[in-house]
């Protein structure tokens, strides 16, 4: 796992910039997740829709800025066992951890100790990556 973990961190260097922004309010923003695409891509049938369903019920994630904390919610499922990383513009994975996202509860990621810049932050479901971009 770290192997991949390491892989898509090095993706950074030729992931263009990917999504906009959207301000709620001035100290809340959404982060828009996108499907990572990586090298064991399968093109079965089954494991397509299996992809949209997941894809249709990816966990939302937001960056509070006044508590420097991102938080992830799940509004459809639980899931178990979610790793997510979060690396700087050189591909170095700065945090890691594995978590659970209870249904309709929002879990809660420390920014605080980490510098101004530019982050990407990897969600890791069910095999699949997905990766949203954070500048704080």
């Amino acid at each position: 796992m770290k192997t991949l973990r390491n892989l898509f961190c090095l993706f950074l260097f030729v992931l263009p910039a990917l999504g906009v922004f959207s301000q709620s309010n001035g100290n809340t923003i959404f982060i828009p997740l996108e499907e990572h695409d990586d090298d064991y891509e399968i093109n079965d049938d089954i494991e397509s829709e299996r992809n949209l369903e997941l894809l249709s019920i990816l966990p939302t994630m937001y960056y509070y800025s006044t508590t420097e904390e991102i938080g992830i919610v799940s509004n459809f499922v639980t899931f178990e066992d979610v790793a997510y990383e979060i690396c700087n513009e050189q591909g170095a994975t700065i945090l890691s951890d594995t978590i659970s996202l209870p249904k309709n509860e929002e879990v809660f990621v420390s920014t605080a100790s980490l510098p101004s810049g530019k982050y990407y932050i990897y969600i890791i479901i069910d095999e699949q990556s997905f990766v949203g971009e954070l500048q704080k």
